[in-house]
């Protein structure tokens, strides 16, 4: 099975505290970002009890993309294959991964990103107002003639 893999888009832009939570995130969650096989990748586990996670994260400006997978241990540090979070084999450790890639993406949403596999996607982010303000501070959109964050209290 491959990798699990979804696209966000964002008709404003990414927010820039989005990617420094999401890292915050992950590593409170244990997982330690590093250079696996050459790419740059958020992983948790050895292989030693149980198959090690990998999430990994890309982002442009206006595209944020997640893949999450778990590898087929053979032995421990040997591993054999790529498993995304859906089916029955590691159905513990990919249970457990999934919750984490869903609350990723609802971090994302709450921060103005939309799924791009959905058949609306397209019409949703064309609708969103060009000059779309955000708090700088919980990423909250904003009035347009906004002084405060109506979330947070910031002022803008």
């Amino acid at each position: 099975m491959a990798r699990y893999h979804k696209e966000f888009r964002f008709a404003n832009g990414v927010h820039e505290l989005l990617l420094p939570d999401i890292h915050k995130y992950l590593l409170d969650e244990g997982y330690e970002y590093c250079e696996y096989e050459g790419e740059q990748v958020y992983k948790k586990g050895s292989g030693w009890v149980s198959a090690p996670t990998f999430v990994k994260i890309q982002a442009s400006k206006t595209v944020v993309i997640i893949e999450a997978w778990i590898k087929t241990a053979i032995l421990p540090g040997v591993y054999a294959g790529e498993h995304g979070i859906d089916g029955f084999y590691g159905a513990a450790p990919k249970g457990v991964l999934a919750n984490r890639v869903r609350h990723i993406e609802q971090m994302i949403m709450n921060n103005g990103g939309v799924d791009a596999s959905t058949p609306q996607t397209r019409q949703t982010v064309s609708q969103t107002p060009a000059k779309a303000k955000f708090c700088t501070k919980c990423g909250n959109k904003l009035a347009d003639n906004a002084k405060f964050c109506n979330k947070c209290g910031e002022k803008v």
